[in-house]
């Protein structure tokens, strides 16, 4: 049984001694939270990483502070952690699918003092609105303190530690770029995503024989350290010299490698999206061209390429960045993704296999009708 608090006891409590983890959504948090509150991710591929086990709720706390207090609340109750969503006023009144109800949940099973505040963000901010911050119109960024989106506190979120098997710059074993495929690359086949664009890692980039059979005579390197082996051979390539890092700003580039893409589609050619291990840069590029080109959504991207590669695993840094890119693309809720009437610029005769059978995409539009806005 999940204890409950009213206002009044979270006013008046010292906020040393207390965790607020905000459930609610993006947009709800931005336009106003109580002061000193954590947004949780509730959206998508995290959501679905937190219910299954693989990520830990400490891992989406921002702050050192933050972090501290969890491990305090995990050994004794002189820390209590606070779950809120908007107006709720009773958590056993929660649906399972919720945030709230799956924090409480999780943060139960960890902590030692874990309490629901009646009435939500609502109830609070009616009682006591001096201790919110609510957005001002004149302010550059909405919520001073804190990142005012979930998927700003992603990108900054201090994760060294990489998804499952993540992507090294491990060169002391390099291959050999020659025509005829070693051992090691027979397995070298790289992954199609669309008819003109592929996934591949350093093996299929360094294996000319399977380039050259699937047609492919452009290479996207997105690494710093993989050479571009078939200059001569006529392969044309451009390079995107970055690392698998959290510290890296990946919607940055996407302009160039959308660029690179786009003129080669035009000019009726392929292209090969590589990086290192095929799991992490090279899949945020082609999951935010689906994004933007071919109108998905985030999550049905993602499903897509991961019917198509199942060890995709984008570091969560990256995973922030394209959520935030996401809203840039999609302002409006009704811009949904796939049959939405604004869709793809790309051919429309595409059809995908998500799993359960194959989805037709909308008419395209023009190209420059959708402009790439970056994220901050």
């Amino acid at each position: 049984m999940v204890k409950h608090v009213d206002p009044a006891w979270l006013a008046s409590a010292n906020p040393n001694q207390i965790l607020l983890l905000d459930a609610r959504t993006a947009d709800d948090y931005a336009g106003g939270c109580i002061r000193e509150s954590v947004h949780i991710c509730c959206v998508g591929v995290v959501l679905r990483r937190l219910r299954n086990g693989s990520l830990k709720v400490e891992s989406l706390l921002n702050t050192a502070e933050d972090k501290a207090k969890y491990v305090a609340a995990k050994d004794s109750e002189a820390v209590c952690v606070v779950v809120y969503d908007q107006n709720s006023s009773n958590a056993e009144t929660l649906s399972e699918k919720s945030i709230a109800s799956l924090m409480l949940r999780k943060v139960s099973r960890d902590c030692k003092h874990v309490v629901f505040l009646q009435g939500g963000y609502d109830g609070f901010l009616a009682r006591f609105p001096a201790l919110c911050d609510v957005p001002d119109s004149s302010e550059d960024s909405l919520l001073k303190r804190r990142p005012s989106s979930l998927l700003l506190q992603i990108s900054t979120m201090s994760l060294s530690v990489k998804d499952d098997a993540s992507e090294s710059e491990d060169s002391s074993n390099p291959s050999s770029p020659e025509d005829e495929p070693s051992p090691s690359q027979r397995d070298a086949t790289p992954y199609q995503i669309l008819p003109h664009l592929y996934l591949g890692c350093r093996k299929v980039a360094a294996c000319l024989p399977s380039l050259k059979a699937n047609g492919i005579n452009n290479v996207l390197n997105v690494t710093s350290s993989i050479p571009n082996n078939f200059v001569a051979a006529g392969l044309n390539y451009k390079q995107i010299a970055v690392e698998d890092s959290h510290d890296v700003n990946m919607i940055q580039h996407l302009p160039e490698a959308f660029g690179f893409i786009e003129r080669a589609r035009l000019s009726g050619e392929r292209v090969l999206v590589h990086c290192h291990a095929g799991m992490s840069r090279s899949v945020t590029v082609i999951l935010a061209y689906l994004m933007k080109f071919v109108n998905h959504t985030l999550d049905s991207a993602y499903e897509h390429v991961k019917h198509i590669k199942s060890d995709i695993s984008p570091n969560f840094s990256f995973m922030g960045q394209l959520l935030e890119y996401e809203c840039t693309l999609r302002p409006s809720p009704s811009d949904s993704g796939i049959g939405s009437i604004s869709a793809s610029p790309v051919e429309n005769h595409y059809t995908f296999v998500l799993g359960t059978g194959p989805t037709s995409l909308p008419s395209p539009v023009n190209f420059t009708s959708r402009p790439c806005v970056l994220a901050s």
